[in-house]
């Protein structure tokens, strides 16, 4: 993938809105969609355990530690820099390449803006070590931080990273491969268990297995399917790369991924045994009960 400048699918901004504000009481994932125009991201300028990070492109331009003031280019050696906005990294989040539309620069009707933008995207080429380093601090940063103003003032990574799977499973999406989670067992029962569903899902509808075991063949001609050991972080493996197999054979072909998903939610609600979508990661020790707020625009 690229590192461009991308616009975020609103459905999926609004899922990491409502699971933040659900396990956190406020939300720092910033708004995307405003009356003029929407918000664009940077990235992917950080990789973490899998997950591809986009970092929002503010029109604010105060600088601190975690925040990359954006310039524009001088015409003269005399000139001073114009402040064009900034990227914060407190505030970018992790995204599926399914939920990513790269910016057409080139299609903004206002050539004002259309230059600003390009401008913009100049800048981040120049300065892309930086912004990664600055990405990468400010994730190691925060992760372990117990400061409440701010931790206040942030998204919550490893939450929004646990949205992140969540949305994948409940879309049918793969999911990264991590190594060396601390919960391999868990995670490792937890996604043989959506295996078995899906198998049973199949079995019990002979015309949408047909069509997947056709959708298979043809997506097997294209990769080659590895064995893996039967220790637990290779049985782990294993199962994520089934999963993501099996995400991917259904995004091939959407037809069939609506019927699958059609099937899978019917299956759901007449099995006896009650199915929750599975969180692959451990519950946010944030609290709760703590009073709920907007989302932070301050620096946005």
């Amino acid at each position: 993938m690229d590192i461009d400048f991308y616009l975020v699918d609103n459905e999926y901004i609004q899922f990491l809105k409502q699971y933040e504000l659900k396990n956190r009481g406020f939300t720092c994932v910033p708004n995307t969609h405003y009356s003029s125009r929407e918000k664009f991201f940077y990235g992917a300028i950080l990789k973490n355990n899998g997950f591809n990070y986009f970092v929002p492109v503010s029109h604010n331009t105060k600088s601190d530690i975690n925040t990359i003031v954006i310039f524009g280019k001088k015409k003269k050696t005399s000139d001073k820099p114009y402040k064009y906005g900034s990227l914060k990294f407190m505030y970018m989040i992790p995204v599926p390449n399914q939920m990513l539309t790269k910016l057409n620069i080139s299609g903004i009707e206002d050539m004002q803006r259309r230059r600003k933008v390009f401008d913009e995207l100049a800048f981040c080429r120049r300065n892309v070590g930086k912004i990664q380093a600055t990405a990468r601090k400010t994730y190691d940063a925060l992760t372990v931080s117990t400061n409440p103003k701010m931790l206040n003032n942030a998204c919550d990574f490893k939450l929004l990273e646990q949205a992140y799977e969540r949305f994948c499973c409940e879309n049918e999406l793969p999911i990264p491969i991590e190594q060396n989670k601390e919960q391999d067992k868990t995670l490792l029962s937890k996604l043989l268990t959506v295996l078995h569903e899906s198998d049973e899902i199949l079995r019990q509808n002979p015309e949408l297995k047909a069509k997947y075991d056709k959708a298979e063949i043809n997506y097997k001609k294209a990769s080659l399917n590895s064995q893996t050991n039967e220790v637990i972080l290779e049985q782990l493996k294993a199962a994520q790369t089934k999963y993501n197999e099996r995400c991917h054979i259904l995004q091939s072909d959407l037809n069939l991924k609506a019927e699958y998903i059609s099937a899978r939610n019917k299956f759901r609600e007449n099995t006896d045994i009650s199915h929750k979508s599975p969180v692959l990661s451990a519950t946010s020790k944030t609290d709760p009960s703590k009073p709920t707020h907007s989302s932070k625009k301050k620096g946005m």
